[in-house]
C-alpha cells in the first residue's frame, strides 16, 4: 500500500479542485456570466453543490467532474491546448473507462 487512505483522501481532494478550478474560469472568462448579478451567480452556485453533493463519495466518476469542465474549458478558450484533449482522453478513459462517450460528445 503506497498511500492508504490518507492519499484517497489526497486524490479525491485533487479532482474536487481540479473541478471547481476549471468551472472557476470558465465563470471569470464568460462576458455573460461577468455581467451576471451576485444573487443570480449564488443560486446557480447552490444549485451545482447540491447537485455535486450526492458525488462527493471516491468513485470513478470523480474523475469525470474534474475532466468535464477541463475539456470545456480549453475547447471554449484555449484553442493552442488542443494538443491535450487526446492525453487527458486517455487518462480520462483508464481512470473511468465508460467516459470515453462523454469526452467525444463535448469535442463534437
Amino acid at each position: 500500500m503506497i498511500a492508504g487512505e490518507a492519499g484517497l483522501i489526497i486524490l479525491k481532494a485533487f479532482f474536487l479542485l481540479v473541478c471547481a478550478f476549471f468551472v472557476l474560469k470558465i465563470l471569470l472568462e464568460d462576458n455573460r456570466i461577468r455581467n451576471a448579478k451576485f444573487l443570480q451567480l449564488f443560486i446557480f452556485a447552490v444549485i451545482i453543490g447540491i447537485l455535486c453533493a450526492r458525488g462527493l463519495v471516491l468513485r470513478p466518476h470523480l474523475a469525470s467532474y474534474a475532466m468535464i469542465p477541463t475539456f470545456i474549458y480549453i475547447l471554449a478558450y484555449r484553442e493552442k491546448l488542443y494538443f491535450l484533449l487526446p492525453l487527458l482522453t486517455a487518462v480520462w478513459v483508464n481512470l473511468h473507462g465508460i467516459e470515453y462517450v462523454v469526452g467525444g460528445l463535448i469535442c463534437g
